[in-house]
């Protein structure tokens, strides 16, 4: 569960994505986990963006058009994947780092990323979006790291889903992982 100074600093982050690039979106990973559950924090903040987020990054002349606004304006230090494979892979499209924060935006291109961006829930009292629980413990499944099992059971006990939401997320992550190849 997330205090008003951890909202506040999620929206000043969704904030400045929606303002620079003006894409729906909604908070995923670690925050998203601990805005419905109470695993240890993260430092970085993951929002799966609008698919436009790839024609951005790869347009020359509009990814030139927002680099300095982030890295002037806002003081970011910009970084995009250069290598589409790792794209593919699931890896963030844009990073951006300030201090020791880092915002990881990733792209919604398949079938499964672009309905959890239309499922995802308003954060009462934020102009923010959050992933749904179902669709947080599907990215669990797919990442499989020891965190992600350890955010996956933290959500699993607090939820007591039934086996047909057991069944959804898994069938939700075999789709994303055939989709990505």
């Amino acid at each position: 569960m997330l205090d008003k100074k951890e909202l506040n600093l999620i929206s000043h982050y969704a904030g400045i994505v929606k303002e620079v690039f003006g894409f729906d979106m909604c908070l995923i990973g670690g925050w998203a986990v601990q805005y419905y559950a109470n695993p240890p924090a993260t430092l970085d903040f993951d929002f799966l963006c609008d698919a436009k987020l790839f024609d951005l990054a790869q347009d020359r002349f509009e990814f030139s058009r927002v680099y300095p606004i982030l890295k002037f304006d806002y003081g970011f230090d910009v970084k995009r994947t250069e290598e589409p494979e790792l794209v593919q892979l699931g890896f963030p499209v844009l990073w951006l780092k300030k201090d020791n924060i880092r915002v990881d935006l990733f792209g919604a291109d398949t079938a499964f990323r672009k309905s959890v961006l239309a499922n995802a829930e308003n954060i009462p009292g934020s102009d923010t979006r959050v992933a749904t629980v179902l669709d947080m413990l599907s990215f669990k499944t797919i990442s499989n790291r020891v965190k992600d099992r350890r955010h996956f059971n933290i959500l699993k006990k607090q939820y007591q889903l039934t086996r047909a939401q057991l069944t959804e997320i898994s069938d939700n992550a075999n789709k994303e992982m055939m989709e990505r190849g």
